[in-house]
């Protein structure tokens, strides 16, 4: 059929020959599609925009999300960070509710690291506050409450957010009359302090007033707080956050020093506005909290916290010392008198009788019940060197003879 259709039209010959070399045959499977070379480069080019968006959103993501980037961007210390748990709400007193857990020794290690922070001021009174709403303050608040209250000191919490309180709640309280009613109607400290779980004392917000900036930044509060020194070794301070309203700017400088918490995933920008508004009134920033960070928890660091080893026995909760009748004074006057104290006994030798009544409290309070507290400043020491009876001044025969 080739050679009769490419004849040339004068007849003269084949202009085009063609050879079989192999009859045709159907294809025993189709040449398109290819499902499994179509679904390995769908996957390949899949996993490579995945990662590139990745890449291009921790490139492009200005949020705090870890302690080292609070800590960059405040350029504060970060104080402690508190974990998110998706088996636990967000608002849970985990310090009272799991005190074994990792999140209660998360508020632990913020008071240990609140104690010894800046350790030359007088650190009695701390203000918290949040960036924005819902930074988890009020529950860091109440947190870090029971934590001081562990260790035996007397500590009081200021429900100073008046426009949604959440502190008083959070530790079971009732909420009749407080802070409102002081600043307003000028009623006594001791008639709005109530006595929580754990010996924490809690002056919680009483009725949302109309104007809660006016009366946070009257003289009464200043009043208030003057009066709750001599009587607390520590007051926590739960204010409202700094952006939305004034009133933690209010605040700042009547406190003696104020912790910024921060959300996980909070916006750099928001946190430097935050830092900035607070840091053009006259206070003192300590450090930031980072809250609701995600678990990254060891699971055998999770088990040693939880429980004690098999077969040794549950440890016996352990209650604190009872608290000193005399109230402990800043660390710089501490300092400040005892180097007095040197220099005048260098000159003038006290008598053994000065020195039995001098050596932590007088000779007729040395056998208060109340008498075993603590020492004056926030560094712990032995409760016993601070109120050992006079009479233990001088060394009895027997003592004398071992």
């Amino acid at each position: 059929q080739i050679g009769e259709l490419e004849q040339s039209s004068d007849g003269t010959g084949v202009v085009a020959a063609a050879e079989v070399f192999q009859p045709a045959e159907p294809a025993s499977s189709p040449s398109s599609p290819r499902p499994v070379l179509a679904f390995a480069l769908g996957a390949l080019l899949g996993l490579l925009a995945g990662f590139g968006l990745a890449v291009l959103r921790k490139a492009f993501d200005t949020s705090v999300r870890t302690g080292r980037g609070l800590a960059d961007v405040t350029g504060l210390p970060v104080l402690g960070a508190t974990a998110r748990h998706g088996n636990r709400p967000p608002q849970s007193i985990v310090v009272r509710e799991d005190p074994r857990s990792s999140s209660a020794e998360a508020y632990r290690n913020l008071w240990t690291n609140l104690r010894f922070t800046d350790v030359d001021q007088a650190n009695r009174v701390v203000m918290l506050t949040g960036v924005s709403s819902g930074d988890g303050t009020s529950t860091v608040v109440a947190n870090l409450a029971l934590a001081v209250a562990e260790t035996g000191y007397r500590v009081l919490v200021v429900e100073a957010d008046l426009r949604r309180p959440r502190v008083a709640d959070l530790l079971g309280l009732q909420n009749p009359a407080g802070l409102a009613d002081v600043l307003a109607e000028g009623t006594r400290l001791e008639h709005v302090v109530q006595r929580g779980a754990g010996g924490v004392e809690v002056i919680s917000s009483g009725p949302i007033p109309a104007n809660p900036g006016g009366l946070l930044a009257s003289p009464m509060m200043v009043q208030l707080l003057d009066e709750a020194r001599p009587g607390y070794d520590v007051i926590l301070v739960d204010a409202a956050p700094v952006l939305p309203v004034a009133d933690a700017t209010v605040l700042a400088p009547l406190v003696d020093a104020v912790v910024l918490v921060v959300r996980s995933g909070t916006v750099a920008a928001r946190v430097e506005a935050a830092r900035d508004a607070l840091g053009a009134v006259p206070t003192r920033l300590l450090g930031a909290v980072l809250t609701m960070t995600p678990t990254r928890l060891d699971r055998g660091d999770r088990r040693y916290a939880a429980a004690p080893p098999a077969g040794q026995p549950a440890a016996r909760t352990a209650q604190p010392a009872p608290l000193a009748t005399h109230r402990p004074i800043p660390p710089v006057a501490r300092l400040a008198s005892s180097a007095a104290h040197q220099a005048s006994s260098a000159d003038h030798p006290a008598s053994p009788g000065h020195q039995a009544t001098s050596a932590g409290q007088p000779a007729s309070s040395a056998g208060h019940p109340s008498s075993a507290g603590r020492t004056a400043s926030w560094t712990a020491q032995p409760a016993s060197s601070a109120t050992q009876p006079a009479s233990s001044a001088a060394p009895t025969p027997s003592s004398a003879a071992q």
